[in-house]
């Protein structure tokens, strides 16, 4: 598949088979350029402005936008919706959110939204075992560095992309990239925002890959 992050929480997923699923698509205030891509389905993992711009589209009306937790096919692409919440009291502060699991090409992606704290024991089981993981690392609004590496160490992911974090193109402030990856030696970072991933060719031990596409 190949897998291109378009800034905060939006990523273009092209499987092998020419299916198109975007992310949480977005407006022009964030900063970043308006992912304006023909797509067959889109996932809204809440419905804030900076994740669930769906006119982005340009086809929106006409294809699946998926907002709930549940099973969906979208050809022969797999999705799965499981319910979290923006934050760490049960969605008092920020309200829900949804985490949705990608299943083709025998690769799992999830990607966590706005996802507000750590998993419970009935969450990592309806999550299962992930490939790439699409992690918020910014705080304020999810989880920052600290819960972020707990996440990873729950979830034990092949790959790791962080997103939803300070960038020279984001117009509002979050925790830059630098806290959750001080220190690592498991950091591999591109200058490219797309890369084509693998089952086969995905590390054996955790890897975090930054696709650092909005720093000068």
């Amino acid at each position: 598949m190949l897998l291109k992050w378009c800034g905060q929480a939006c990523f273009l997923l092209t499987f092998n088979n020419g299916i198109r699923i975007i992310t949480d698509p977005f407006n022009k205030h964030l900063g970043y350029a308006v992912p304006r891509y023909e797509v067959e389905a889109i996932t809204v993992s809440h419905n804030h402005y900076d994740h669930n711009y769906v006119r982005a589209v340009p086809n929106y009306q006409s294809i699946p936008i998926l907002r709930e937790p549940g099973e969906y096919n979208v050809g022969e692409v797999k999705i799965r919706g499981v319910r979290s919440f923006h934050d760490a009291k049960q969605g008092a502060e920020r309200g829900k959110n949804n985490i949705f699991l990608f299943s083709l090409d025998n690769l799992l992606v999830a990607h966590l939204g706005d996802l507000g704290h750590l998993f419970n024991y009935e969450q990592l089981t309806e999550i299962g075992q992930v490939d790439i993981l699409l992690l918020p690392i910014g705080g304020t609004y999810t989880v920052g560095a600290r819960e972020a590496e707990q996440i990873v160490e729950q979830t034990k992911p092949s790959l790791v992309i962080p997103m939803h974090y300070k960038t020279d193109t984001l117009r509002y402030n979050l925790d830059p990239l630098e806290p959750f990856v001080a220190g690592k030696k498991n950091v591999r970072i591109i200058k490219s925002d797309t890369i084509e991933l693998q089952k086969e060719n995905l590390p054996r031990k955790t890897e975090i890959l930054v696709l650092d596409n909005f720093s000068s």
